[in-house]
């Protein structure tokens, strides 16, 4: 009788020995029948979930470096990032908008309870508003100022960044050509765009390059 196993794989192996037109037994040929799955016990885990780590990871990393930016900030900077935040917000325009409706409307003589004190054309609101603008004006250019530091600083991490992974892609570029030089397959599997990519990149003849065609666009 043939003997049924079932492996792993969910598949049945039956090895048949039938007789063939001469009578002689063939060589055991195994029948594979796929058999239903049955449902696995582990759960399903998500690929957002296996790559959570990874993203958290990468998250604190940034969130500490701009935790430690934030606290080498004194007093004043801070006083005026607060201020040059606050000042781009609809709720600073909205109490703009109240308070100095508020100053017309008194100062135009509709409320008998309040008495005027800064009379048509309203000099001291204007005097108030002008140097309101001023103040405003540089605290928003200071925060300004510290936004292009922070972005600078990103720009020139990005370009470090940047330079060790061209350094690391060149180098395993290098490394396969020797492989292939060892295996005797170079001439298959090598071409001159993979042997110029295979080269040290020389970033300051890049730079110059970029600045000369840049400069030449402009004077066009």
């Amino acid at each position: 009788m043939a003997a049924k196993q079932i492996s792993e794989n969910k598949v049945v192996k039956t090895p048949v020995n039938q007789p063939d037109d001469e009578g002689r037994l063939r060589a055991p040929q195994i029948i594979k029948r796929a058999m239903p799955t049955r449902p696995s016990s582990r759960p399903l885990v998500p690929p957002a979930a296996r790559t959570s780590k990874v993203h958290d990871a990468n998250i604190d990393t940034i969130a500490r470096l701009e935790s430690e930016q934030e606290e080498r900030l004194s007093h004043t900077d801070r006083l005026s990032e607060a201020i040059g935040e606050f000042a781009g917000t609809t709720t600073f325009v909205a109490l703009q908008l109240v308070w100095v409706s508020g100053w017309i409307l008194i100062n135009s003589g509709l409320f008998a309870s309040f008495p005027p004190f800064d009379p048509f054309p309203f000099p001291l609101l204007s005097m108030i508003l002008a140097l309101e603008a001023v103040v405003l004006t540089g605290f928003v250019l200071i925060r300004q100022n510290r936004m292009s530091k922070k972005a600078d600083q990103r720009s020139h991490l990005d370009l470090q960044i940047n330079l060790l992974a061209e350094k690391e892609a060149t180098k395993v570029i290098q490394l396969l050509q020797r492989i292939s030089r060892h295996m005797g397959i170079e001439r298959d599997v090598s071409d001159r765009e993979s042997r110029e990519l295979g080269k040290d990149t020389e970033v300051e003849d890049l730079a110059r390059d970029l600045r000369k065609n840049l400069g030449h666009d402009r004077r066009t």
